[in-house]
């Protein structure tokens, strides 16, 4: 770990990689504060802060960059493998946050705190405490992505959180969702016969047996038995 010692680029913001070295994430808006283990002072050398930021994360290291640059904070080295005892907390009931020796939650945002090892020649003359605020969002992708980096680095497996422990439900309490039917196995599991159709009224009329049976209509002059009149008797 090592105080301004990555250098930027022009912009005095992004850091120059170095060889082999690959960015895999960035992001703004996060408030950075580093306290030595002897519980340094304001204005002591073993404490650092700085109200926003921005936070690199490569295959190598991890760098904070403060917005905008302070006196005595440029920027803030970190070997991946530097980084000890952190992990990502997730409550059922509050923001997510990666906590380790600090434990703290500002603002309802996302809070990292980890024990850091310093570097020899590197500025800082004991280990301590590094907090990383996340205004914006990012702290789950940067816990994720952080964890298989280091493992990547150290060997060591990377810490996920397991899943909550199965609650069994209290006694006495009620279900909105009734519980299913029972099946017997003696019904047979034959399908239901079918349905008789049901007839209009109207159809019912026009086919009924009384209309069924009913003479048919005579015309007007002729005789029930009677031919009717040929057509040359009809035109004379």
């Amino acid at each position: 770990m090592s105080i301004n010692g990555a250098t930027l680029q022009a912009d005095n913001k992004t850091p120059v990689l170095i060889q082999a070295e690959k960015l895999f994430y960035s992001q703004d808006g996060i408030r950075f504060e580093f306290e030595g283990a002897s519980g340094g002072y304001p204005g002591n050398l073993a404490s650092y802060s700085s109200k926003t930021g921005s936070l690199y994360l490569t295959n190598l290291r991890m760098i904070y960059v403060p917005t905008p640059l302070l006196e005595t904070l440029k920027t803030f080295n970190v070997p991946l493998e530097n980084v000890r005892d952190g992990k990502f907390v997730q409550p059922w009931f509050d923001a997510n946050r990666y906590e380790g020796m600090l434990c703290d939650l500002l603002f309802g945002s996302l809070i990292s705190s980890s024990a850091v090892i310093p570097v020899p020649h590197g500025g800082l003359k004991e280990r301590g405490t590094m907090k990383l605020t996340f205004r914006e969002g990012g702290g789950f992708e940067f816990s994720s992505i952080f964890q298989q980096l280091r493992s990547r680095i150290t060997g060591e497996p990377a810490q996920f959180e397991n899943l909550p422990a199965y609650e069994e439900p209290l006694q006495g309490s009620s279900s909105s969702e009734p519980p299913p039917p029972l099946i017997d196995e003696n019904t047979s599991s034959s399908p239901p016969p079918p349905a008789a159709a049901v007839v209009s009224p109207v159809v019912a009329e026009a086919v009924s047996p009384a209309s069924a049976m009913r003479p048919p209509i005579q015309p007007h002059g002729i005789a029930e038995g009677e031919a009717p009149p040929s057509y040359d008797a009809l035109s004379r």
